[in-house]
């Protein structure tokens, strides 16, 4: 089951994804037990570091993007260097 909310979620993510890896950045994402979906965006070698928009922006947009996935209750979103 955690594989196809991971896989929903991935697809949801996709375009963010792109944008990200444009800028210099991934995105890791996991599911924990209590169904809290962890992303943590990655700095590649040639992030730009000017062009990672706020973090509670990307926050908001994320979890409106998830909100239609089964499997998913919440959203923590984890910058780097945090």
């Amino acid at each position: 089951m955690e594989n196809q909310v991971l896989a929903a979620v991935d697809d949801a993510l996709a375009g963010f994804r792109q944008g990200l890896r444009a800028d210099g950045y991934d995105l890791n994402i996991a599911l924990d037990d209590q169904d809290v979906l962890h992303v943590e965006v990655l700095a590649l070698e040639n992030a730009c570091e000017d062009c990672l928009i706020p973090k509670a922006t990307l926050t908001g947009m994320i979890s409106v993007a998830v909100q239609d996935v089964p499997g998913v209750r919440g959203v923590d979103l984890v910058y780097p260097g945090e």
